[in-house]
């Protein structure tokens, strides 16, 4: 079986006000999923916390697979970006990728430009196709 191994860092813009910038993540160990958010910053001008509403759509996405996996088969990135969205109570908007990992086989949800490789061998085996509108419109 493959399992993820997962190490992240942030390197937001010089704001203190915004250490973490307008990005967040979660990773589920148990049951192999990750899920990573970027805010889209466009809406900062109408007074919008987009680093707010990621951090609040990544968590939401970590219940969500908490309560998810006690079904089996159950742990479906779209399933769980589904929730995540419907109990997300902070105005904003989000690109979000969640991938699943179990035995040999990957899932994912992805909106906007965010994306995920599937790497073999160091090649590019598979890139997920950017999901967008238009630059800050995912």
């Amino acid at each position: 079986n493959l399992k993820m191994v997962v190490d992240c860092f942030y390197i937001p813009k010089d704001n203190p006000m915004k250490p973490y910038g307008e990005e967040a993540h979660f990773f589920h160990k148990e049951a192999q999923v990750i899920g990573v958010a970027d805010g889209v910053g466009g809406s900062s001008k109408n007074g919008i916390d987009a680093g707010e509403y990621a951090r609040e759509l990544m968590r939401n996405a970590e219940f969500a697979v908490d309560r998810l996996r006690r079904r089996p088969g159950e742990v479906d990135p779209k399933k769980i970006l589904t929730e995540a969205f419907y109990r997300t109570e902070a105005l904003g908007s989000s690109t979000a990728c969640i991938v699943s990992l179990a035995g040999d086989s990957l899932a994912a949800a992805n909106i906007g430009d965010s994306g995920f490789l599937v790497m073999r061998e160091g090649k590019v085996f598979y890139r997920s196709p950017v999901q967008q509108h238009r630059f800050n419109y995912p």
